[in-house]
């Protein structure tokens, strides 16, 4: 028999919609469930925008809807129009007995938007499997639906690990990607700065910063210790960053994130995280992968500690054990087992 059919949500990027600092999740997705399913919606969403990307495949023969981020649109041009355009394809999916799997990615949308959180919620009620990166991500999904099997799936990685341990360090801290309020640099800045650290310790500040006022804050803090470039960085940019520096450090703020695409990737390339102990951060700490922190005063400490040690690591082994385990390429062969005794399928699970 045929592979099951699978629409993902979000559909790929437009040629003209990818930037340096693009998301390859969805790609990765893509690739990973094409082994296991058959991937109805390769090609990337037309310019009328990824809700009605959907209507054009949902009155056809689909299985299964996967979907990330929809609560997304709650935040987003036309958000009230959107929201109508959503509550009727959710009902034409159930009616159709397609089936929902909703992977929450945070805690909370980004936006923290009102509309937003209810789009969530109603999403988490009506899938029929739900899957979270992280086991805190898994206990928020079974508290608001545990009438379906939800399920924890380490975020896929794909190991590059080199030996950096000879490469001369340049700063002490590297702390990168698109800078958002959630994030907590600027919390971080505020301790950090009043700490006895401040004078000694290097910081090197990469990604750009979202807001004016959180510019104009996180600016502030530049001197000779605290570099802070602004910009939007290159893969090959990053990967020599984060080879350079003794610790890469991750302040998201309690309440915001479950998972991290970021955290994943220096992993990836080898290395040293520091971050705080909610979501996947918790969870890998458990296998001493990462190292975390409960609060940015043990922040202070826990900084002061590493940076003070000749050679900081966390064992190779232990990642790669983990690694080999969550792959992108076995990702495909957990959601067909997850899956595998839905029934009703147009095209059944073998």
């Amino acid at each position: 028999m045929k592979k099951p059919y699978i629409y993902i949500y979000p559909a790929k990027l437009r040629e003209d919609q990818i930037t340096l600092s693009s998301n390859p999740y969805i790609k990765n997705l893509h690739k990973a469930l094409s082994k296991e399913f058959i991937v109805i919606n390769e090609k990337p969403a037309s310019r009328l925008g990824q809700l009605f990307d959907v209507y054009k495949y949902i009155f056809k023969d689909i299985d299964f809807i996967y979907f990330n981020w929809i609560e997304r649109i709650g935040g987003g041009r036309f958000a009230s129009i959107q929201y109508i355009i959503y509550r009727v394809l959710i009902l034409i999916i159930k009616l159709k007995k397609t089936k929902i799997i909703y992977l929450l990615h945070n805690k909370l949308p980004r936006d923290n938007n009102r509309l937003s959180k209810k789009i969530m919620i109603d999403i988490i009620k009506k899938a029929d499997f739900l899957i979270a990166h992280s086991e805190e991500g898994l206990e928020i999904l079974k508290n608001i639906n545990d009438q379906v099997p939800c399920i924890f799936l380490p975020h896929p990685m794909e190991l590059k690990i080199q030996n950096t341990s000879d490469i001369n360090k340049e700063f002490d801290i590297l702390i990168w990607g698109s800078i958002h309020s959630y994030k907590g640099v600027d919390k971080f800045l505020d301790v950090f700065i009043k700490s006895k650290l401040h004078n000694r310790i290097k910081i090197k500040i990469a990604g750009e910063i979202s807001g004016l006022d959180l510019t104009k804050k996180i600016e502030s803090y530049s001197n000779s210790k605290i570099i802070i470039e602004n910009w939007i960085h290159t893969d090959d940019e990053i990967e020599e960053l984060i080879q350079k520096a003794r610790i890469v450090l991750f302040t998201y703020l309690d309440g915001s994130v479950l998972s991290s695409g970021a955290l994943v990737k220096t992993l990836e390339i080898g290395g040293v995280v520091l971050g705080p102990k909610i979501g996947s951060f918790k969870d890998l700490s458990k296998f001493e992968i990462v190292h975390v922190y409960e609060d940015f005063y043990d922040l202070i400490s826990k900084i002061d500690f590493l940076v003070s040690k000749h050679n900081i690591k966390v064992g190779n082994s232990n990642i790669e054990k983990f690694a080999n385990s969550n792959t992108w390429e076995n990702y495909g062969n957990k959601i067909k087992a997850v899956v595998k005794n839905s029934n009703t399928l147009t095209n059944p699970v073998q």
